[in-house]
């Protein structure tokens, strides 16, 4: 299984398309919301399907990244501790 890590950022600042975009997210089942606009999936997918299934929620002047990640990973206290006990549990 990949350990995605997933950054985007929406230029037009419409919340229903944040939803929208997020929800899109979602659909992979296991996920951690690290901020607003940084995730964590777990999925058998590359980045690049990922990335080619997100993207359809996108438009000009929108981005995107998509990368594997794996521990060790280090944050600071940005992240609210039921997510940190979420990655901590879960990152491989």
């Amino acid at each position: 299984m990949n350990q995605l890590i997933i950054i985007f950022e929406l230029n037009n600042l419409d919340s229903n398309r944040t939803i929208e975009f997020k929800n899109r997210i979602r659909q992979y089942k296991k996920f951690a919301f690290l901020t607003n606009n940084s995730c964590i999936i777990w999925t058998d997918n590359t980045p690049s399907s990922v990335r080619d299934y997100l993207k359809q929620g996108l438009r000009a002047g929108d981005k995107l990244f998509v990368s594997k990640v794996s521990a060790p990973a280090a944050w600071l206290t940005s992240i609210n501790q039921e997510v940190t006990d979420f990655i901590h549990k879960n990152l491989k």
